[in-house]
């Protein structure tokens, strides 16, 4: 409740995220969140998140790449913002509409 950022550089299996959700809904206004996951896809719990993601192309499939000792040429990574201020824009329903409109594309 005290972070200036977190780092989320792992995939979260189901059972886990919604507790680890909870928990990102709880870092205070500021807090800069660096995921592996793309929350505007997999967001699952009913109440909305609290964060906004830095770029609106996420939500279309566009990743931002950043250098890792696993990958030096980038992987993709997600930037996050948490302002309370600001209508929420990650939910539930905005996740499963995301997903299946990336689908109806062929994204997938």
């Amino acid at each position: 409740e005290e972070a200036k950022a977190i780092f989320m550089n792992l995939r979260l299996p189901p059972t886990v995220r919604k507790r680890a959700y909870a928990a990102l809904n709880r870092a205070p206004d500021g807090c800069r969140i660096f995921s592996l996951e793309n929350l505007t896809w997999e967001w699952t719990l009913p109440e909305p998140a609290v964060l906004h993601a830095e770029s609106q192309g996420y939500a279309l499939g566009d990743t931002d790449l950043y250098a890792t000792s696993w990958c030096t040429s980038g992987f993709p990574f997600y930037i996050f913002d948490v302002d309370r201020r600001r209508k929420p824009s990650i939910t539930q329903d905005y996740a499963t509409e995301a997903v299946k409109e990336l689908y109806s594309q062929g994204f997938f």
